[in-house]
Order: structure tokens, then C-alpha cells, then sequence
């Protein structure tokens, strides 16, 4: 008996494709329920280690998951929100880092924010599903929660 390479290699690309992208949507949802919406008072702000507080609701909705064709992977995270400054916004709530303060009192200095992460943390929560996602699709199923 002899396979027919190409049909098995597009059929695995196929499985490859669903679940990859299934699994980006699903770390997608997570980071974004991850953002909780910040409190009545408006300077209401979440603690150093906690994920970031959604003030104006960009990093929630510009977050975005893209497979890739090519190289068969999948890229999930909040698009580049550079501010007036140039600073990536999302990467420095993420990882930590300098920015300059724009309005109130403190503005013009430079300042220090602590880590707020929520895309790590986002994969860790979501791991565990990841073999359910192969399995479904393999097996044709359409996943649901």
C-alpha cells in the first residue's frame, strides 16, 4: 500500500490550520477576558502582577490572533499601539518599562510602570485545552465549550 504524499500532506495542513486556529482564538478570548474594566473611579488602576485595567478599551479590542500560512504557526497578541511618543503601550503594560506621563501633574516625567502581565499568563490558563483542539481536529469535530 503506498500514500499518496501530497493528499496526506494537505490533509495534515488542513488539520494543522484548524487547529492552530482554533487555539488562537481561544488564547485571544482568554487575554481579552483577562482585561477586566476598570472601576467607577475613573484613575482606578490595577496593581503591579495583576493584568492591566481597560480604561478606554483599545488594548481589548485591538487584540488579534493571525495563522501563518507558511511557517504553520500562530501569532496571538494586541496589535502595535504605539502612543504620541512612540512608546508601545501594550508591550510596556506587559513587560514593564519607562514612559512619559502626559497629563496631570507629573507631566513630562519620566516614569517607571511595573509589569502588568496578561499575555503569558493568558497562555498558561489556556494550555490545557490545547490537546483537546488537536483531537477535534483530527477527528472533523467542531469544538465547542
Amino acid at each position: 500500500m503506498f500514500f499518496d504524499r501530497r493528499a496526506v500532506k494537505g490533509m495534515m495542513d488542513k488539520i494543522s490550520r484548524r487547529a492552530l486556529s482554533r487555539i488562537g482564538s481561544y488564547v485571544r478570548t482568554v487575554m481579552r477576558n483577562r482585561l477586566k474594566k476598570r472601576g467607577s473611579n475613573y484613575w482606578d488602576s490595577s496593581q503591579p502582577g495583576e493584568p492591566p485595567k481597560r480604561h478606554s478599551g483599545h488594548l481589548h479590542d485591538w487584540t488579534f490572533f493571525a495563522y501563518d500560512n507558511v511557517a504553520q504557526n500562530v501569532v496571538i497578541g494586541p496589535a502595535d499601539l504605539r502612543d504620541r511618543r512612540g512608546d508601545n503601550v501594550p508591550e510596556i503594560l506587559d513587560r514593564g518599562g519607562y514612559t512619559t506621563i502626559t497629563a496631570g501633574r507629573n507631566r513630562g516625567q519620566k516614569k517607571y510602570v511595573a509589569p502588568r502581565p496578561f499575555a503569558g499568563p493568558s497562555l498558561d490558563d489556556a494550555e490545557p485545552k490545547f490537546a483537546d483542539f488537536w483531537q477535534d481536529a483530527y477527528a472533523g469535530k467542531t469544538y465547542t465549550r
